[in-house]
């Protein structure tokens, strides 16, 4: 009972055997737009930086703090979009997502199935399956990001009617100084990734005004996509 005593933690039940109702569904979606998602991640990101700076005096795509985003993230959805008792999951390969987590996807795995890439973020449901995932970004765009945006479209599209994953998104944090496109570079080859989209797609698109950091004028963007099923 001393000052240094540890909090109580939530103990994650056993995963139970139940049957998807129809009145559950329905339920969860009603929580899961677009546009919630969307608020949960630029929330998520923002405070992340926010408060990386005040600790560090960077932004956080000057260092390898993914995680440390990540986990802002994820307490967003946790507050805003989970019923109780939920769970946001961070880093599950896709071999255990679909052994554990997406257990009524139905039909062939495509690009998953012999990736060893993760998820960064994969939050779940009363019964312990999937209802979302999140793959999240800091840097300027690149191949790599392309891989993981198209990753999140296939997925979305593959498992629209034949699993219960609602959502799938995709966002970065990106800055510049004046002169430089890096944020409309990766905004216009995210927006290009879902042109011909036939699912429900909420671009995401926020920046700052430019203001002194480090000596420079500098901003920062976030910019994605969410795709609802």
């Amino acid at each position: 009972g001393g000052p240094c005593q540890p909090a109580e933690a939530a103990v994650r039940p056993r995963r139970r055997a139940q049957s998807w109702t129809d009145e559950l569904m329905i339920r969860r979606k009603s929580r899961f737009t677009a546009q919630a998602v969307k608020h949960c991640i630029i929330s998520g990101i923002s405070s992340a930086n926010a408060h990386y700076e005040s600790m560090s005096g960077e932004w956080i795509d000057e260092r390898g703090v993914e995680s440390f985003m990540s986990g802002y993230v994820a307490q967003r959805i946790k507050e805003n979009l989970i019923i109780d008792p939920s769970w946001v999951l961070f880093e599950v390969s896709f071999k255990e997502f679909f052994e554990l987590y997406c257990s009524r996807f139905v039909g062939n795995q495509g690009i998953f199935a012999e990736s060893r890439s993760r998820f960064d973020l994969v939050a779940l449901d009363e019964d312990e399956q999937a209802f979302g995932v999140v793959e999240l970004k800091r840097s300027r765009w690149s191949s790599a990001w392309d891989r993981d945006v198209q990753r999140v479209k296939a997925f979305s599209r593959r498992s629209a009617g034949q699993a219960d994953v609602n959502f799938g998104a995709f966002a970065a944090f990106v800055s510049e100084s004046e002169g430089e496109r890096n944020i409309l570079e990766a905004f216009d080859s995210i927006r290009n990734c879902f042109a011909e989209s036939d699912t429900d797609v909420e671009i995401i698109f926020e920046r700052s005004k430019f203001r002194d950091h480090a000596g420079k004028l500098r901003r920062f963007g976030i910019v994605g996509a969410v795709v609802v099923n």
